[in-house]
């Protein structure tokens, strides 16, 4: 039995980025639903694919099922330092139970172990199908047990596990009055011992605001170490604006105010007019502190979904990547370490939403890109990514002693019919647009066939984020937007260096430049009154203010409305 959604191919895909715009990335396909499974028993095949993680020590895994044609069994498989991938942990008997699959969500510690989320059989107490969490073959909670931080209470459900990088378990879990009950009260737990991070009930910091019952969201995470922790919660308020962003018991800031369902989204990180929060998706924090989150506004839909980073919006539906207008709902997210992020959001290319990787606010990696299929370094034309797929499958490695990063995902493949090991190169071709609308419209025809995958891509020293001339760069909304007649473009410079704030309109002419020179390390503003270089007023509609440097720019859409 398994708990993973059905995917075909897994793709190990690790990713170059340049300072370039759409520079050439490298994405490597490690197993192949239907193919056999690299260092598992012989005639083991994959059957599907599900999540990817990764350790802080270079290394990575999938939750995979094989079967040897008989059975299917749920496995962890990888490589604790980044090698090539093998069994990591798999479905079986230990102690008193018989698991019989695993949830998708699990995390894998530095030396290889895995935290993950099983069904089981009490193979001494009769129960069945009960939800655990185990740190390798050590059961850490179970379904009907007595619940350790106060034993008049009983576990009702363990999920969404992770694995700090010295191998303790965390996960999300449920408790209940009545043993076999339904969950009355939910919490966040570290350790084999179970100990509470937090629970239902307690009071969370800067609101004196206590968690309500159910008031735990899912999408959660801990640092490396478990320094810190990051979560929406719900708190117990009068009003519909209940959920919060809260960071170790203490809810989160951005510009002065919370950052609360229904709060204002203030002018200085990035906010629009009138806008306030409305939901949040995908977050993570690091062990020094840095915090991500994605969600949406309540803004016009065309630019509510959001990418915040250390409380300012740094990317927002709406912004132009290499070229292209952000669109739709982001679809994965994820926080390193070092503090680089990465999401998977759609592109309006010619009219046709088109799905991107992007890391630290660059293109790596869109569908329609052409990827090696037979592993032998060189790009077969005939294999086309049309799809990145996965539930929250998007993760990416800590940065290696040469800046290198590697993200892990799903996605779509069309290809000639084929099922082996392959690996995947994307290069720097244009986008056909026709091409791909046909593949997506017909996705087997022919000797053809769209397989899925999960992908990790490989960054080069020279083209690291590290080392990218624009990196730390950031490029805030302009306030008010709409406006008549002036607004303020305010920007962050990681270091002392020359740059360029020029207006465009909406076809890229030139009609003025605010700024060029040298400015220092910090925050900057600029005012633009809506005429051009030689003071004459611009005409109402869509203009774009471009930030630039030595080999790097960042551009934004701003609507000037008289």
């Amino acid at each position: 039995m398994h708990r993973f959604p059905s995917i075909s191919t897994l793709f190990l895909a690790i990713l170059t980025i340049a300072a370039a715009p759409a520079a050439a990335q490298v994405a490597s396909a490690l197993l192949v639903e239907g193919g056999g499974l690299p260092g598992g028993p012989v005639g083991e095949t994959v059957s599907s694919i599900g999540n990817s993680a990764v350790n802080h020590a270079g290394g990575y895994a999938f939750g995979i099922n094989s079967t040897d044609g008989t059975e299917t069994l749920s496995r962890i498989w990888g490589s604790a330092d980044g090698g090539l991938g093998g069994l990591l942990f798999s479905e079986g008997t230990y102690g008193d139970y018989t698991q019989t699959s695993f949830e998708s969500f699990f995390g894998i510690g530095n030396a290889g172990e895995a935290a993950y989320s099983p069904i089981c059989n009490d193979n001494v107490g009769g129960g069945t199908g009960l939800d655990a969490v185990w740190l390798n073959d050590t059961v850490c909670m179970i379904e009907e047990a007595v619940y350790p931080p106060n034993p008049v209470y009983y576990w009702s459900f363990g999920s969404r596990p992770g694995c700090t990088a010295d191998g303790r378990p965390y996960w999300e879990g449920g408790y209940t009055a009545v043993q076999g009950g339904s969950t009355q009260f939910r919490g966040l737990y570290l350790g084999t011992d179970a100990t509470a991070v937090l629970e239902s009930g307690d009071i969370i910091g800067g609101v004196d605001l206590a968690v309500t019952a159910n008031g735990f969201d899912f999408d959660y995470r801990f640092s490396a170490m478990a320094s810190h922790w990051i979560s929406p919660l719900t708190l117990n308020t009068v009003t519909t604006g209940d959920l919060h962003m809260v960071m170790d018991g203490t809810a989160l800031t951005a510009g002065g105010e919370f950052v609360v369902e229904g709060g204002v989204v203030p002018a200085a990180i990035g906010g629009l007019a009138g806008e306030h929060w409305a939901a949040f998706d995908f977050c993570g924090v690091t062990e020094d502190g840095h915090w991500f989150v994605t969600g949406d506004t309540d803004a016009a839909i065309t630019v509510d979904e959001f990418v915040m980073v250390d409380g300012e919006i740094v990317l927002r539906e709406g912004d132009l990547v290499d070229g292209y207008v952000v669109n739709g709902a982001i679809e994965g997210g994820y926080l390193n370490e070092d503090g680089d992020w990465a999401v998977i959001w759609d592109l309006d290319v010619d009219a046709v939403n088109v799905e991107a990787l992007i890391v630290n606010g660059e293109l790596v990696l869109r569908e329609g890109d052409a990827v090696d299929w037979d592993g032998d370094g060189v790009v077969d034309s005939t294999a086309v990514l049309t799809d990145f797929t996965g539930i929250s499958s998007l993760t990416l490695g800590d940065r290696d002693g040469e800046g290198a990063l590697r993200a892990y995902f799903t996605a779509d493949v069309n290809l000639p019919d084929a099922r082996q090991p392959i690996q995947l190169q994307t290069m720097p071709l244009p986008l056909d647009v026709a091409g791909l609308e046909q593949a997506l419209e017909s996705p087997e025809r022919g000797d053809r066939a769209v397989l899925e995958g999960g992908f990790v891509l490989p960054l080069s020293t020279a083209t690291a984020v590290e080392t990218a001339p624009g990196a730390g760069v950031l490029l805030a909304a302009n306030y008010p937007n709409p406006f008549n007649p002036a607004t303020k473009i305010s920007f962050s410079l990681p270091r002392a260096m020359r740059v360029t704030v020029e207006i465009l309109d909406a076809a890229g002419r030139h009609v003025d430049t605010l700024f060029a020179g040298e400015l220092p390390e910090g925050g900057h503003a600029l005012t633009w009154n809506g005429a051009d270089g030689q003071g004459r007023a611009q005409a109402s509609g869509l203009y774009l203010y471009r930030l630039c440097g030595d080999g790097w720019q960042r551009t934004r859409r701003m609507l000037l409305l008289k």
